[in-house]
């Protein structure tokens, strides 16, 4: 039995960016180049990692950096447990500010300095839901209960303390569900022409479906 408890770190000039999750048990670890088969005694957790996805970018836009995460998760028994995500900033200055920085189909935060800016995005509740209409790797019957419901949005991902934080729904028994996790960092120079504008090319990095982020990176669905 290894360690019930994931970690990985990307560094950006702003801190840390903790991805983490936990878990009842790990039985059994398999690892291959970026991609990491966890089997628990309920889930077969997938783990994919990847940095420098600028080539995913619109509109051909420049950033220093990028780092993501995706997690596929397979129900493999009928015993319940417990699985949560974590994907926060531990800052190491504490002049950093920050924004809620979300857009059609994102949940996203943007933190900057004088001299670099961060984002961290993932898929909104609405996103959730129209995976699910579509029985694409997130079930079918939390279509139900995702997006907006009753004049709020409901997501399994919450902003959670610099970051987001999963708390994995109870599935049943071969059901499938997905979550990425992406971040992109640049260092700011200011256009003298242009110096009001923010720049919003780390939002774009980070606003890619699932759809692409898959066949870029030629994951098999």
């Amino acid at each position: 039995m290894t360690d019930k408890n994931y970690s990985d770190t990307f560094k950006t000039e702003l801190g840390d960016f903790n991805f983490n999750f936990l878990t009842d048990t790990i039985v059994e670890k398999e690892i291959s180049e970026n991609h990491t088969i966890f089997k628990t005694d309920a889930h077969q957790i997938e783990l994919f990692k990847f940095d420098n996805f600028q080539t995913l970018m619109k509109n051909d836009l420049k950033i220093d950096d990028s780092y993501g995460w995706i997690v596929r998760i397979t129900k493999t028994s009928s015993i319940e447990e417990k699985l949560l995500i974590r994907c926060c900033l531990e800052l190491n200055d504490e002049n950093v500010f920050w924004d809620y920085d979300s857009g059609e189909c994102l949940d996203a935060l943007r933190f900057y300095n004088n001299s670099h800016v961060v984002s961290i995005g993932t898929e909104d509740g609405e996103m959730m839901k129209s995976r699910s209409v579509q029985n694409d790797w997130m079930p079918r019957r939390f279509e139900k209960i995702l997006g907006f419901q009753n004049n709020q949005e409901t997501s399994f991902t919450k902003y959670k303390d610099n970051g987001f934080e999963t708390e994995v729904p109870r599935l049943f028994d071969k059901e499938k569900i997905y979550f990425h996790y992406l971040v992109a960092t640049k260092s700011l120079k200011v256009n003298e022409e242009f110096a009001n504008e923010v720049d919003i090319s780390t939002h774009l990095a980070i606003d890619i479906p699932k759809r692409v982020l898959i066949e870029k990176l030629e994951i098999v669905d």
